[in-house]
């Protein structure tokens, strides 16, 4: 039986993304620092005592995603196959992970803020960091628990989303291809005979 659409979630999501349309254009118009957010909230036909129910910050009023995005990436991660090559599979995830950003123009439009505004910038790199952790705890889960293997799983994490990271910063700065820069920069860094060392290649 398929569940009823939760109408105050409904509600909420559309609230939400009205905010950061508007925060987006406003930003992208005007630059971060000179927007407030009472501008932001008038012009979301809101409060501000609202904006705030939905985000901590001015700029994280771009990121309205991220939690629906990181729980994507957990789902994706738990259902990648056990016998599968671990370091593969990680890069086919996180390319996908590439694509579905770059379907979305709100998305693109955000990278331009990412290469230019510090404040951005910053916020940024603390979401990929939820990738980061979600990635080495998989790896970690496939290879013994000890120093060495913590270090790998750490090392690779980084690797991979600072690939994904990068492709997108080219993305929003210049047009690059975000999905192909994405799979053939991690191929050439983390696949054999040229990428990966053994001791990451050998899932546990």
């Amino acid at each position: 039986m398929t569940a009823r659409p939760n109408r105050r979630e409904e509600q909420r999501a559309r609230t939400r993304q009205v905010l950061a349309e508007a925060a987006l254009a406003a930003f992208l118009e005007r630059g971060i620092d000179a927007v407030t957010v009472e501008e932001i909230a008038r012009e979301a036909g809101v409060s501000p005592r609202t904006f705030f129910l939905h985000f901590g910050s001015k700029a994280a009023a771009i990121f309205p995603d991220h939690d629906t995005n990181i729980a994507w990436f957990r789902t994706g991660l738990a259902a990648l196959p056990r016998d599968g090559d671990v370091v593969r599979d990680l890069c086919d995830l996180v390319v996908e992970g590439v694509r579905r950003q770059s379907e979305s123009s709100f998305r693109q439009r955000r990278r331009r803020l990412v290469v230019t505004s510090p404040a951005v910038r910053d916020l940024d790199a603390r979401t990929d960091r939820d990738y980061e952790e979600a990635a080495a705890e998989h790896l970690l889960g496939r290879w013994s628990d000890d120093a060495t293997a913590r270090l790998d799983a750490r090392v690779l994490a980084n690797v991979v989303i600072g690939v994904a990271r990068a492709a997108l910063d080219a993305w929003g700065h210049d047009g690059t291809d975000p999905v192909a820069a994405t799979r053939s920069t991690l191929d050439r860094l983390l696949l054999p005979p040229l990428g990966t060392p053994t001791r990451l290649a050998v899932a546990g």
